[in-house]
C-alpha cells in the first residue's frame, strides 16, 4: 500500500510540477527567440483531446486520438476504483486488458515510426534546433526537481526506499 501511494503521488503531482516547470521555461525560452506563444499554451501543450480532434482533418489521427481518450478514461476509472465497463466478468476483463495492451503496444510502435518519418520530412531552421536542444536539459531538470521534491516528502513520512518502490 505504501508503494501504491508513492507511485501515485509521483505519477500525478510529479507530472503537475514537471508540467509547470516546463510551461514556465518554454514561455521564456520561446520569448527569448522572438516567438510569441500564449502562456496557457505553454502550460497545456496540446494536452486536451477535443481541440486536437477539431484541428485535425485526418480520420486516422482522429481515430487514434479517440482511442487514446477511451484508454485514458478507462485508466482513470481504474485509478479511482470505479468500473470502466459496467458488469464485466473477470475473464472478460482479462481478455479486454490483454487486447488493449496489444493494441497499445502496436499503436505506440506505429506512433514512433510516424514521428520518425515526420522528423525526417520537416525542414528545421536554426532557431528550431537551438530551442529543441535547450529543452532537453530543461525537461530533464524539471523531472529531476519534481521527483526529488516528492521523494523528499515521501521519505519524511515513511521508511520508503527506492528498492522498495521499484521492487515487484
Amino acid at each position: 500500500m505504501e508503494r501504491k501511494w508513492a507511485i501515485g503521488l509521483m505519477a500525478s503531482i510529479g507530472v503537475v510540477i514537471t508540467t509547470t516547470i516546463v510551461g514556465f521555461s518554454s514561455f521564456y525560452i520561446f520569448a527569448a527567440f522572438g516567438l510569441e506563444i500564449p502562456f496557457i499554451y505553454c502550460l497545456l501543450f496540446g494536452a486536451l483531446g477535443y481541440p486536437l480532434i477539431t484541428w485535425v482533418d485526418d480520420y486516422q489521427v482522429e481515430i487514434l486520438i479517440t482511442l487514446a481518450l477511451v484508454i485514458s478514461g478507462y485508466a482513470l476509472a481504474g485509478f479511482i476504483h470505479v468500473s470502466g465497463p459496467l458488469a464485466m466478468s473477470n475473464t472478460s476483463r482479462e481478455h479486454l486488458d490483454t487486447f488493449w495492451e496489444l493494441i497499445d503496444e502496436i499503436l505506440n510502435a506505429v506512433l514512433f515510426v510516424l514521428i520518425g518519418i515526420e522528423v525526417l520530412a520537416l525542414a528545421f531552421d536554426h532557431i528550431t534546433l537551438v530551442i529543441g536542444f535547450i529543452f532537453i536539459p530543461v525537461i530533464f531538470l524539471a523531472r529531476l526537481l519534481s521527483t526529488s521534491f516528492l521523494w523528499g516528502v515521501l521519505r519524511l513520512k515513511s521508511t520508503l526506499t527506492i528498492g522498495k518502490l521499484i521492487k515487484d
